[in-house]
């Protein structure tokens, strides 16, 4: 029984944790971006760099993302990119590397992001099958041998004058016989991959990337890589119609990625490609219809970029293509959650351009978002006609044959063929919107715990990137101080600082002058810490403290926190529990030592705000959201004494070989758990100082149970590269 009951115990702990949102996501909440896919298959002419920088101020009149091809060379002029050669090399048939960064900085000078197409499940040799090309970044070589490759690749049953016997471990996922199935598993490609992101985010100017055929590798690498990049988007390509096999893999990733929604398009082909039968439009929500896909769920519809074709299903060859009403098909996905991607093919066919626009705008009126609600009114095989909730207004959209009548109050801003939009606003939109207010932020750099000898910084703010890596050089001033102004910012600047090939981790949310230094510890990817000084001396600022209004009237308040390494600042979900300070404000003090917190409040029962990520100074939250506000009076930090219980330090973390285990107690025993609950390692009789090989364990989290002798257990965490 007692075995039972610590099995049921862990378990209840580990399902905590995987509700509780750790890492840093690139899936924006309530996002009113809208997508272009700016290609089609061998578009190479529509869709080259050139055309589309001359399209850049048309796009972004009605587009926030564009999904530009692969761009890496892979030795072709002719080829659509998905069987890669080069990573750090990204002149490819749809032009040069310098046309895509002009093409890129173009696009964000006229609103638009732009999101990269990377194929990382497989890559070709760069004569041969399996000769993959060394390449320098920042420094670092990278070079794969056969160890790279899975070791099931159909490669090893070639016949072949030269060793092509691969060595690397078993694939995580579907095979590919096209190409080398990568070895995800390996840390030499972990870190190539994640250099190559860093790349084409900081170099090239790409703001997020949509992983071509995910299916074929586990999706914690996602998760890993994502966590290492801190794009804006991400998106996966999960090819499935099964709602249940798409909604796993976004939790493989952690809900560090979106998934394009593949049930809600095949939905959309039963619906439309054989006559109508548009009943195919709803899918149960409990007891309500829903829009169908991965978009009738509450939770996962944030998850969903909706979409009509892409270039693969919109083939003439492809029995996935769809046949249907395509304005009726847009009206429908553009009138609903997630985020809608328009196929370039559909947008720039002029039998559609003209209305995809006025279903954008109807769209945009409305103020809907990735996470609006829908009411659908009727559902039957002739008529849809759903009312789906926007931030500034709502939305009516009627498709089929069947007649409807609109409440009176609503405006019709669009109509085709069996289809129309209709919009109520609650407040008069503004056909010409004034320019985005910017500011002028200056930051320095206190480098006095580097030997850089020169110092870069690279930035990008709400409307994308505003320098190319490794960023412009900061004037020297003399006595360890280096500054640079920059004098249009769009929204929050964010930083790196860096000589070129050490840097620090990303400095998000900067809205005035800020100075900055670095600690001396590092993150997983060798990126050093940082934290705010002051701009006279370089000594550090006063210690975090973080308040929260109670607007909620929540009984109870918990603050769960986390650092840079993933350690909990304040024991595990749901935190510690915080007491009111003044008339409704609850606050805690960190210690001084504490430079760089992530937050979450929440009641101990299920309700939470969201992410509160890169907190470097004092600051105030109300709301679920939740919103930064002005503190109600001066919040001061007060260090916090140490905790009389066992004191267990894990370190590296996270890591790739070797954990190693500090316990204030004696240890009993030490075991490792997955995040299923199944312990994977169990030691007895362990030094209070030990040293652990985990090399073995596939990446992920997991956690650690330490049993001191007198039977009290401590659990803390860790995430395995």
């Amino acid at each position: 029984m007692k075995k039972s009951y610590y099995t049921i115990k862990l378990l209840l702990i580990f399902s905590l944790f995987a509700l509780t949102p750790l890492a840093k996501s690139q899936v924006p909440s309530q996002s009113t971006d809208i997508m272009l896919q700016g290609f089609g298959w061998d578009s190479y002419s529509a869709s080259n760099w050139a055309t589309l920088t001359s399209m850049a101020p048309e796009i972004g009149q009605n587009f926030d993302l564009i999904w530009l091809p692969p761009s890496g060379n892979d030795l072709t002029t002719n080829s659509m990119g998905y069987l890669p050669v080069f990573y750090f090399d990204q002149n490819s048939s749809f032009g040069t590397q310098a046309e895509l960064k002009t093409l890129i900085q173009t696009l964000n000078n006229n609103g638009t992001k732009a999101i990269a197409d990377i194929v990382i499940n497989h890559r070709n040799g760069e004569t041969n099958w399996v000769d993959f090309p060394v390449e320098t970044y920042n420094g670092t070589t990278h070079s794969w041998g056969l160890e790279a490759i899975c070791e099931g690749d159909e490669v090893k049953d070639q016949n072949l004058a030269y060793d092509h016997t691969p060595t690397g471990n078993p694939d995580t996922g579907e095979n590919y016989a096209a190409a080398r199935d990568v070895d995800h598993t390996n840390v030499n490609v972990q870190n190539t991959i994640k250099a190559y992101l860093d790349f084409l985010k900081n170099e090239i100017g790409y703001d997020g990337w949509r992983y071509d055929l995910v299916k074929g590798y586990e999706g914690g690498y996602t998760a890993m890589y994502n966590n290492s990049a801190n794009a804006y988007l991400s998106v996966g390509e999960f090819w499935d119609g099964n709602y249940d096999l798409v909604t796993g893999w976004i939790d493989a990733t952690n809900a560090t990625s979106t998934a394009f929604d593949f049930p809600a398009k095949y939905a959309l082909n039963n619906a439309f490609n054989n006559g109508y039968n548009l009943t195919e439009l709803t899918w149960l929500s409990g007891t309500e219809n829903q829009p169908a896909g991965l978009i009738h769920n509450d939770y996962y519809k944030k998850y969903a970029i909706t979409f009509v074709d892409n270039h693969d299903t919109g083939r003439s060859d492809n029995a996935s293509r769809f046949t249907g009403n395509v304005l009726a098909a847009y009206a429908f996905i553009l009138s609903s959650p997630g985020i809608p991607c328009v196929w370039m093919n559909h947008w720039n066919d002029a039998n559609y351009t003209t209305k995809i626009n006025e279903l954008i705008e109807a769209r945009k009126l409305a103020g809907l978002h990735s996470e609006s609600n829908v009411t659908v009114n009727q559902s039957a095989q002739d008529i849809y006609v759903a009312t789906a909730t926007g931030n500034n207004g709502s939305l009516i959209v009627k498709i089929g044959t069947a007649s409807y009548d609109a409440p009176t109050d609503y405006t019709l801003q669009t109509s085709g063929t069996d289809y129309a939009v209709w919009t109520k606003t609650a407040t008069d939109p503004t056909p010409n919107p004034e320019p985005t207010p910017t500011s002028t932020i200056t930051v320095k750099f206190y480098n006095n715990n580097t030997s850089w000898s020169n110092v870069n910084v690279h930035a990008w703010d709400d409307s994308g990137t505003l320098n190319t890596w490794p960023g412009e050089s900061m004037t020297n001033e003399g006595d360890n101080w280096f500054s640079y102004t920059f004098s249009s910012v769009t929204g929050y600047l964010n930083v790196i600082f860096n000589d070129g090939t050490d840097q620090t981790i990303d400095i998000t949310n900067i809205d005035a002058d800020a100075c900055f230094s670095t600690t001396t510890t590092t993150d997983g990817d060798g990126h050093l810490h940082h934290i705010e000084v002051n701009c006279t001396d370089g000594t550090t600022t006063a210690p975090i403290s973080v308040a929260y209004q109670n607007t909620q009237a929540w009984s109870d308040i918990y603050i769960y926190t986390w650092d840079n390494t993933g350690a909990e600042l304040t024991g595990t979900w749901p935190g510690t529990a915080i007491t009111e300070f003044q008339d409704g404000w609850y606050r805690y003090d960190f210690e001084a030592s504490v430079n760089h917190v992530n937050v979450i409040f929440n009641n101990g029962d299920g309700s939470q705000t969201g992410n509160i990520e890169g907190i470097t100074s004092t600051s105030c939250y109300a709301g679920t959201t939740p919103d930064y506000v002005e503190c109600p009076s001066v919040v001061t930090s007060v260090a916090k004494t140490e905790n009389t219980g066992n004191q267990l330090e894990i370190f590296p973390n996270p890591v790739k070989n070797f954990i190693q285990i500090l316990s204030s107690q004696q240890v009993e025993k030490v075991s490792i758990a997955s995040i299923n609950g199944n312990i994977t390692d169990l030691f007895e009789a362990v030094n209070q100082n030990t040293r652990i090989d985990v090399s073995h364990l596939s990446p992920g989290l997991y956690f650690i149970i330490v049993q001191d002798v007198t039977g009290k257990e401590t659990i803390g965490r860790f995430i395995k590269q």
